[in-house]
């Protein structure tokens, strides 16, 4: 590297930018300082002192002229010991050079760097060629070491909530002993360790989905929405929501940055990289898979191998689908009163308080999650419930069942009455686990 002093008019008696140079490990511009005088620094260290501003400009011999680097800045004191060659403080500023790297086999890259000492006025972004009224400019030139391999293999995480570890592949459902299905409005999650910085053009990511036995992969590109808080150079902390589309190429635009370049970065909340929406005739297994590209060399990622705890790996992922509801009805079928026999009865009928009523019902689904039965009115009824007044997946088959239920009605007002079964399969539908749901009511009317 080589440093060379521009003579400005700036006046360097108190300080002075002695060298500027770039760190290649942490991929930061960096000055060096000399602070001159014992005095006129605005106070000693319990003071506010005075502030030192070092703005950076790069040309990287592209056309585009000088380029603001972004400008660092630190605090200068009156010392009163101070050595006769002054004391020497360093400023750093990170810059995104991955969006100017080339392939190794293109070599290395050279760029101008000018770098501008300023106390108390910061040097205004525009103008690479202000005069300070205290401080002076440098220029060098630095060395961009040819980029290294990359691998933006992306992540899977999760399918709407689930993480990707906690699916039976062998079935497609939730690993444990609720066994649930998907349907619905699926969220699906990932990320690509180390992407490119939000200066750099942004790498394009698709998810794919095919029914298993069919050899074509069709692309999901429902927009959605996702919510992201940023921190970009020198703006303020920002959140927001922002529309993902798909795009012509057939690609959403990976929006996380992790910061590589200095540049800034960007967290997208939960990490959300498609919403698949699914309805019916879509029933049975799918795979899920993940591939990114990388805009600038065309290369395409496919994702990586994750080992679980349970000793299997996926990269792809296979969940099964349900998008049925539960069929479900009841009826009064009989009635018996003051411990006679069972006689026969009929929906919208009309019993006595005290007899107790005979409700047969079924609830059926592939994936049958459980019921429960209700009194409506709740007030008049006075707490009497059906009895069994609900039962649940395991105690009740997976594919639902069929049964009889009673109800005492001694101790109810006279009015009339519905009795209600709602019924829910074990699908996590839209991210929900309470599952697609039915309902059916019978009524009948209750006198002295």
């Amino acid at each position: 590297m080589i440093n060379e002093i521009i003579k400005t008019n700036g006046d360097t008696r108190y300080e002075q930018l002695t060298c500027i140079g770039f760190d290649p490990n942490n991929d930061a511009l960096v000055g060096v300082v000399n602070i001159k005088l014992s005095s006129g620094y605005s106070g000693g260290l319990c003071t506010a002192g005075s502030r030192e501003y070092v703005a950076f400009w790069i040309d990287w011999n592209d056309g585009a002229g000088w380029q603001h680097a972004g400008t660092s800045a630190f605090v200068s004191h009156d010392i009163a010991g101070m050595p006769p060659a002054g004391l020497k403080y360093a400023v750093f500023e990170a810059i995104n050079v991955a969006a100017h790297r080339r392939p190794c086999q293109d070599g290395p890259v050279q760029a101008k760097v000018r770098a501008i000492l300023s106390r108390q006025s910061v040097p205004p972004p525009g103008d690479p060629d202000w005069v300070p009224t205290w401080g002076n400019r440098q220029e060098t030139e630095i060395l961009v070491g040819a980029a290294g391999a990359v691998d933006y293999q992306p992540v899977f995480e999760s399918v709407s909530g689930v993480p990707v570890c906690n699916i039976d592949q062998a079935t497609g459902r939730t690993s444990g002993a609720y066994d649930q299905p998907f349907g619905g409005s699926i969220t699906i999650t990932g990320f690509v360790p180390n992407p490119p910085d939000v200066s750099a053009p942004a790498l394009r990511y698709r998810v794919q989905v095919r029914k298993q036995g069919m050899t074509a992969w069709e692309t999901i590109t429902s927009s959605f929405w996702i919510s992201y808080i940023e921190k970009i150079l020198n703006a303020p902390l920002h959140q927001d929501w922002l529309l993902q589309e798909i795009g012509p190429d057939g690609y959403f635009t990976y929006r996380e940055d992790e910061n590589p370049g200095g540049d800034g970065w960007r967290r997208v909340q939960n990490r959300v990289l498609a919403t698949w929406i699914t309805a019916s005739p879509l029933t049975g297994v799918y795979d899920i898979r993940l591939e990114v590209k990388d805009p600038t060399t065309g290369v395409l990622y496919a994702g990586q191998s994750l080992a679980c705890p349970d000793g299997t790996t996926r990269s792809i992922v296979s969940i099964e689908l349900d998008e049925l509801a539960p069929d479900c009805d009841l009826a009064i079928t009989g009635y018996t009163r003051a411990g006679g026999p069972l006689q026969v009865a009929m929906n919208c009928g009309t019993f006595r308080v005290g007899d107790v009523l005979h409700v047969s019902y079924h609830v059926t689904d592939e994936h049958a999650g459980g019921f429960n039965l209700t009194v409506e009115p709740g007030g008049p009824a006075h707490g009497a419930t059906p009895s069994p007044s609900a039962r649940s997946y395991p105690v009740i088959p997976t594919l639902g069942e069929t049964g009889t239920w009673t109800l005492n009605t001694a101790g109810m007002d006279p009015c009339g009455y519905i009795v209600r079964v709602w019924s829910w399969d074990r699908t996590i539908a839209n991210g929900d686990g309470s599952g697609w749901k039915c309902q059916q009511s019978v009524g009948y009317c209750l006198n002295r």
